[in-house]
């Protein structure tokens, strides 16, 4: 049986780890900030734990 996915609760996304869901990232020299490719600055990725199902086994 199914449950929901605690880290997602059950949303199958949860925060980018790159950028915090803050959608930007700092650029590598420093001086400023540059949209997050990771997340396709969206803020979101998919869920690793579920594979983006937010359910688990």
């Amino acid at each position: 049986m199914s449950q929901p996915c605690t880290p997602c609760k059950g949303t199958g996304e949860i925060k980018c780890p790159h950028c915090q869901g803050s959608k930007e990232r700092e650029h590598p020299t420093g001086n400023s900030t540059v949209r997050c490719n990771d997340c396709d600055a969206g803020g979101k990725v998919e869920c690793p734990d579920c594979e983006g199902l937010g359910k688990v086994d």
